[in-house]
């Protein structure tokens, strides 16, 4: 179809739009108009039109493709949403990979919408696709914030949806698998070593604060976490010299203490790696008295030392934010004894007077 007569029959669509909730909700007149535009105007001509006005640089016309776009993909046909047909899974992709934010955009919040709408099993199963999930992936580190945050959210819901129906031909564990893998996967290619990490930090976070939510979710999640290193990505942070950085990454670690299996793994390991991880000692060790899972043996005296020396050192700093996280230690660890954690020796507490 020529172009000149697609842009024209889009334009007569937009005069028809009908208020409704960002063209997402479609009633049965909505959706009537759209299959009327479809047989005059076909899903591939809609995205070539959006290619032609971002190859011209027509912000007018791009935005009004991507609101023809949006009404298309929010509709139905005999009771089907149009966004869930096998054969628009090609045009969710273009829409996702488009180098117009609008396009992005819009895929993003169908996706969301679609979702919320308890969505059949064939439905997700469209949805599932490794093609389509690798994308959503590599659209967590979009450059616009709102775009990345709601790819973050699509993965959440699809393995939701997932787990919710139970859909043993799809497999729970294949999807989460499948996402934690690519995410660690586009994590590490965004920065290869962590001294280097602050000049993509954002990007990287992102992945990061997504690979978070999703372990958080079940135990089965973050032992997958743990044994495909992907935790072992975000604990190997704290090793970072940059503050600003590491107060990011640190924000992170209590949510891997969500799981049971989380909180173990972390007192399997070192707490104070990179002697950066001295303020989460207080929080965690409250978390695992909670979930009565054993800690560390602060009765161990060389334990308990080294955690004063961490402290001290930190507190001595000319660095203010390191001796934030130092006070923000012993006031976490403090309070940890309150709420049944397993407090330091009372011989050692006299030895805080030696720290200021």
């Amino acid at each position: 179809m020529d172009l000149t007569a697609a842009w024209q029959e889009l334009a007569r669509f937009q005069e028809t739009g009908i208020a409704t909730s960002a063209h997402i909700y479609a009633n049965e007149k909505e959706n009537a108009l759209v299959h009327e535009f479809l047989t005059k105007v076909p899903v591939a001509t809609l995205f070539a039109c959006l290619q032609d006005a971002s190859d011209h640089g027509s912000d007018k016309q791009v935005k009004q493709a991507c609101n023809c776009i949006n009404r298309v993909l929010g509709s139905e046909d005999d009771g089907t949403s149009l966004f869930f047909q096998p054969d628009i899974v090609p045009f969710i992709l273009a829409g996702l990979t488009h180098v117009e934010k609008e396009a992005r955009a819009l895929v993003t919040n169908q996706f969301i919408a679609h979702l919320g709408r308890k969505p059949s099993l064939d439905q997700v199963k469209v949805v599932a696709d490794p093609l389509v999930l690798e994308q959503v992936c590599s659209v967590v580190a979009d450059e616009d914030i709102e775009v990345a945050a709601k790819a973050s959210t699509v993965l959440e819901m699809v393995r939701h949806a997932v787990y919710l129906l139970d859909l043993s031909s799809i497999g729970d564990s294949g999807i989460y698998r499948a996402v934690l893998n690519s995410l660690k996967s586009k994590a590490q290619s965004s920065c290869f070593l962590i001294s280097e990490v602050t000049e993509n930090s954002i990007e990287f976070m992102r992945f990061l604060e997504t690979i978070i939510k999703i372990c958080a979710q079940k135990d089965e999640h973050m032992e997958y976490g743990i044994s495909s290193g992907v935790i072992d990505l975000i604990l190997n942070c704290l090793q970072s010299d940059d503050p600003l950085f590491l107060m990011n990454v640190v924000d992170l670690v209590p949510a891997i203490c969500q799981t049971k299996i989380g909180v173990q793994y972390v007192f399997q390991s070192d707490p104070f790696v990179g002697d950066n991880a001295i303020r989460l000692v207080g929080e965690i060790s409250a978390t695992a008295a909670r979930m009565n899972i054993e800690t560390w043996s602060w009765s161990d005296a060389t334990l308990s030392k080294a955690f004063l020396k961490t402290v001290k050192s930190k507190m001595q700093s000319t660095d203010s934010l390191q001796q934030i996280a130092a006070m923000d230690a012993l006031a976490a660890f403090g309070s940890s004894s309150d709420k049944g954690g397993q407090a330091m020796p009372v011989s050692l507490v006299p030895s805080l007077s030696s720290l200021t």
